[in-house]
């Protein structure tokens, strides 16, 4: 714009120049504005609708988390149970083994007995 006056007709006038010079019109320009604003729209949808996804995305892996969790505990409590078990078992078999070496010596007396029994005969 080579014109000089107020800004209010710089402005017209370098509008002008600008249609003159195969710019578009501003109606034109108004609606490439409007379709732009539209694609923008339709963009900020597609994103809301991509981050509701990842929300809900998110919500299932939570879930799948605390059932996780909630398995660990429970096979951390039948560990638990069978160290218990394990340990009962192993007093209980030191209890078995000391029952069988009083049998076994139970078994000796009664044939040294026998034997005296049969010498005395």
């Amino acid at each position: 714009g080579s014109f000089k006056g107020d800004a209010g007709e710089q402005m017209r006038w370098d509008a002008m120049e600008d249609e003159y010079q195969g710019k578009k019109p501003l109606h034109l320009q108004l609606k490439r504005s409007m379709d732009h604003n539209k694609e923008v729209q339709k963009w900020a949808f597609r994103e809301e609708d991509k981050l509701r996804r990842l929300e809900e995305r998110l919500v299932s892996v939570s879930a799948k988390l605390d059932e996780v969790a909630a398995e660990e505990k429970r096979l951390t409590d039948l560990l638990d149970t069978f160290q218990t078990v394990t340990t009962e078992l192993d007093s209980r078999s030191d209890a078995l083994d000391s029952l069988v070496a009083s049998i076994e010596d139970l078994t000796q007396d009664r044939w040294a007995l026998e034997e005296k029994f049969r010498a005395c005969e």
